[in-house]
């Protein structure tokens, strides 16, 4: 397996690799590689040389050594071809984020940090309900690309007939069935039972990670489909047909709910497995502070710049603020003046929140700084990210467990440490309840008012 992960290493001449398709010699000794769990990523590699390597090398021969188009490219940015275009292809052709390792240390390194950093992103979105409401303030960026009008004709289209509409969805883009299709992760998992004969633990930790981002898929598709449809009736609207329809409706999902796709990524988050556990999360914010920075450059006057500000930036980061401050209960208040001050500090506070999230890892710092203006205490730390945070965690765990049982220190820090560790040691999704069992140790000692176990208050 590491030595089939070592061949997605591309020479500077961004192509597909082809060395599984070069003869065996007479005289080579080494064994052959009989692993047959090496059979998913063999097939993947196959097709990706049948079908990607000849649009490749065209594509690489025009950037790489046409005069005509070095001249073109030159003229507008003559850094363009080599800082943009040849990573791009590159990340094409390996279907990867993930700088190859090197060596073999290297890849021990690269094994343990995707696994950590898979399970970390496992733990925070399982069943996290806040988290999947928040994408429904999709609709707000969508509606830079598409008409309100036209979004919502969509919507109403999508709710009354959802598997008719997905079915001709699917029919027309091939792009979007194969966003919402995950049948060839089954496949692979498929294969992998057959050979492994995972045990009850492991089936566990694959059962978690198939369905651990079900709320989330299902909010994204939804959002996907509604913007689609109203993408496309746009384009017709403007005698837009046919195949040209559905690439600009193909284009509004991606640019606005962004795509987790190598191809449609930044060159910044091309890097190697330990560089992106720093960037974890980070494709969304990227992807909205791109679409943001396009429309405020393409703005045709001031009213249209408001109205970037307004549907791409302001609303949303205030809807999810609001949404996330609502589900913990901060914004129960009797008294209507002080709710007032609150949601007007949301305003402003969510936004600048909002554009740090932004900035990599000098964002966080930011968020900290403001952090420190909140009442709230878990914002007041810079978190170099999510996966950091969870290992700092598990470190802590035995010494929180053996305190909290000792009658010394804190229970609920001893449940949510210990819980975060099993999750990231085992890979089962042990996320949902944390906060829940967080808070029914506090109850115990009667130290809060139990609310409800669904917001762990």
């Amino acid at each position: 397996m590491d030595d089939l992960l070592a061949g997605q290493n591309s020479p500077m001449f961004p192509a597909v690799t082809r060395g599984f398709t070069k003869g065996r010699i007479q005289n080579y000794t080494k064994p052959l590689a009989l692993d047959l769990r090496m059979l998913p990523a063999h097939i993947d590699k196959v097709a990706r040389f049948a079908t990607l390597g000849p649009v490749l090398r065209d594509a690489a021969r025009l950037v790489t050594r046409n005069r005509t188009f070095r001249s073109a490219m030159d003229a507008v940015d003559p850094t363009a071809v080599e800082s943009m275009i040849v990573p791009w292809l590159k990340r094409t052709a390996t279907q990867t984020l993930n700088k190859a390792p090197e060596t073999q240390a290297d890849r021990a390194v690269a094994r343990i940090a995707n696994r950590v950093r898979n399970r970390t992103g496992l733990l925070l979105m399982s069943a996290n309900v806040v988290n999947t409401l928040q994408q429904f303030t999709g609709l707000s960026v969508a509606a830079l690309r598409v008409p309100p009008r036209y979004l919502a004709a969509g919507l109403m289209e999508y709710v009354r007939s959802p598997a008719k509409s997905a079915a001709a969805i699917n029919g027309l883009s091939e792009w979007m069935l194969h966003r919402s299709d995950n049948s060839a992760h089954d496949v692979d998992r498929t294969i992998e039972d057959m050979l492994t004969n995972p045990n009850a633990l492991q089936k566990v930790e694959q059962l978690g990670t198939r369905y651990g981002y079900v709320l989330q898929q299902a909010a994204q598709n939804f959002l996907d489909r509604v913007v689609w449809i109203g993408a496309y009736k746009d384009a017709e609207s403007h005698g837009v047909k046919g195949a040209n329809a559905v690439r600009q409706a193909d284009s509004a999902v991606r640019m606005t709910q962004s795509s987790f796709a190598p191809e449609d990524a930044s060159k910044v988050e091309h890097a190697g497995a330990f560089t992106r556990l720093f960037l974890q999360f980070a494709s969304y914010f990227n992807a909205q502070g791109n679409l943001l920075a396009t429309e405020a450059q393409n703005a045709s006057g001031p009213a249209r710049l408001a109205l970037v500000y307004m549907l791409g930036f302001a609303v949303p980061a205030f809807l999810a603020d609001v949404i996330a401050k609502g589900m913990r209960g901060d914004l129960d208040d009797d008294d209507g003046d002080e709710l007032a001050v609150k949601l007007l500090e949301s305003f402003f506070l969510s936004q600048a929140r909002y554009a740090l999230a932004m900035v990599p890892v000098a964002g966080q710092a930011g968020n900290a700084a403001i952090g420190q203006w909140t009442p709230e205490r878990f914002d007041d730390r810079i978190g170099a990210s999510p996966t950091y945070s969870a290992i700092e965690a598990t470190v802590r765990a035995p010494r929180s467990i053996y305190r909290a049982i000792d009658g010394e220190g804190n229970p609920k820090a001893a449940v949510r440490d210990g819980l975060t560790a099993v999750g990231v040691l085992t890979g089962l999704p042990t996320g949902p309840l944390v906060r829940p069992l967080g808070h029914l140790a506090d109850d115990e000692r009667d130290e809060v008012t139990l609310q409800g176990l669904v917001t762990g208050r």
